[in-house]
């Protein structure tokens, strides 16, 4: 009989202890992620959720701290309906785990001044829900790493400011400018990009935008394909499968001084691009005016065929026209540091809704080092005003499938040599 009683008194006791390793909940106003009594719960623990959900600020000013965990869906969440949280990674400070920011609603914010954020595969996740308001800005000294899928906004708005330090990503997790219906903004001032694959833009919703603003030259970016996916990295503007006409807008900003531009390294990686271009949507993604993509490492990582690059400009001929807006770039380098490029144009989304096929691409600067590089036109056109004198068949330049063509554009100093009744006759290229 007292066997039995001792047995349900210890049975009572261990019904209302809270277990060492469970969820738990910040409850200080501002304090160190490493002292107890911030949290309900005891420390965070990896593979178990976290949450800041009151308004306070939690500081990670030391090494070891860990949260959450990609293989059981495990987080830490900063803010939600009607609550705020705020996270602080320190110099100094070492954080492993994956983190959702606003993700039920509220408003949560990430400042990094230093030290390191482990994401962990799973990564990032800014504003889930509608309504709500997410915000990480990450500065000089400071670096992501391991990062899984960024998601710079679900349904709400997430923005991602960097002032300067690193992000990079692991393996085949893409960064993802929107998920869905939400306004996704990531301004990059300074620093360097690592990422598997980027797309400005995912599910194309009836609302929201994707906002890529690159507001210096003073940055270091780098779409680079893995030897352990080869062949399938991507550097995507717009949905992941078709071209929509819909309220949701793509822009791309890019700045630099004259003279300068926004180099993107494509290492092995596809170019696509399934934005619209008609009624004026071209003009969302001018910045692309001020960006260079240079291909380089095309088999470097294994893969067997060409990059791709997904022309997108509507066909104005060999035209000076035809470089403002218009999905035009202001360069396009084959070869680099990691080795030859080889590259073909291919047209498969149909950016203007007139019939694939019929698209061409419009370039300033033309480079094709001599290392090798190749561009396969794949019977469709490129313009361009600066670079070598290229043509189908000059060892640099070849047209796999027929009918397509490469053409310099004539400065518009020329042009005004010529006058007007034959500038006609100067641009026309001829069809085969």
């Amino acid at each position: 009989m007292k066997r039995i009683s001792l047995l349900l008194i210890l049975a009572s006791v261990s019904a209302i202890v809270v277990p060492v390793g469970a969820d738990t909940t910040w409850i200080a106003e501002t304090g160190s992620w490493f002292k107890e009594a911030n949290w309900n719960n005891n420390l965070p623990q990896a593979n178990k959720n976290a949450y800041v959900l009151n308004g306070g600020t939690v500081q990670v000013d030391g090494p070891g701290a860990v949260v959450g965990g990609w293989t059981d869906n495990t987080w830490l969440y900063l803010g939600n309906a009607g609550a705020d949280g705020r996270l602080e990674i320190l110099p100094g400070g070492h954080l492993t785990g994956t983190i959702r920011v606003a993700y039920t609603g509220g408003t949560g914010t990430i400042i990094h001044t230093g030290g390191t954020w482990e994401a962990a595969a799973r990564g990032l996740y800014l504003s889930g829900a509608s309504n709500s308001y997410s915000r990480y800005e990450l500065y000089d000294g400071a670096s992501i790493t391991d990062a899984g899928y960024l998601i710079l906004a679900g349904a709400g708005t997430g923005e991602l400011i960097q002032y300067g330090g690193s992000i990079s990503t692991r393996l085949d997790y893409p960064m993802r400018i929107n998920g869905s219906s939400g306004d996704g903004i990531y301004t990059m001032h300074a620093g360097s990009l690592a990422v598997w694959s980027m797309y400005v833009g995912w599910k194309s919703g009836s609302g929201g935008s994707a906002i890529w603003s690159i507001t210096s030259t003073n940055v270091d970016i780098t779409i680079a394909d893995v030897p352990e996916y080869p062949g399938t990295s991507k550097f995507v503007l717009g949905g992941r499968s078709s071209v929509t006409y819909n309220s949701f807008n793509y822009l791309i900003a890019a700045e630099g001084a004259p003279g300068e531009t926004v180099l993107i390294h494509m290492v092995a990686s596809d170019h696509e691009n399934r934005c619209p271009g008609k009624d004026g949507k071209d003009a969302q993604l001018a910045g692309l005016n001020n960006i260079t993509l240079q291909f380089e490492g095309t088999f470097t990582t294994g893969r067997t065929s060409a990059n791709t690059f997904e022309v997108a400009g509507k066909d104005l001929e060999c035209d000076p026209v035809g470089l403002t807006n218009n999905f035009a770039l202001e360069g396009l380098t084959l070869g680099g540091p990691e080795g030859s490029a080889w590259v073909k144009l291919i047209d498969e989304a149909d950016n203007w809704k007139d019939g694939t096929g019929n698209e061409v691409l419009y370039v300033e600067k033309l480079v094709i080092n001599d290392d090798g590089s190749r561009l396969d036109l794949g019977g469709l056109w490129l313009y361009y005003m600066d670079g070598d004198v290229f043509s189908v068949g000059d060892g640099k330049v070849i047209d796999s499938v027929g009918g397509g063509g490469i053409c310099l554009i004539p400065e518009p100093a020329t042009l005004a040599v010529f006058g007007i009744g034959a500038i006609g006759v100067l641009l026309r290229r001829r069809r085969v």
